[in-house]
């Protein structure tokens, strides 16, 4: 279950990305406790760290 709940989660915070926010504010909006957590769940599910994947966008 918890791999499920990760999924949902970060499917959640690629709805709601916006390069606006900062990942401060991405990783609190989608409950991360910290954002080492939030970046480390991020690459593991992309391959590159938040800031890199914004610029993309």
């Amino acid at each position: 279950m918890n791999k499920f709940a990760s999924i949902v989660r970060f499917n959640t915070v690629l709805d709601n990305i916006d390069n606006h926010k900062s990942i401060s504010e991405h990783c609190y909006e989608n409950n991360f406790f910290d954002q080492s957590h939030f970046i480390k769940d991020f690459k593991r599910f992309t391959g590159e760290t938040p800031e890199n994947f914004k610029q993309f966008l």
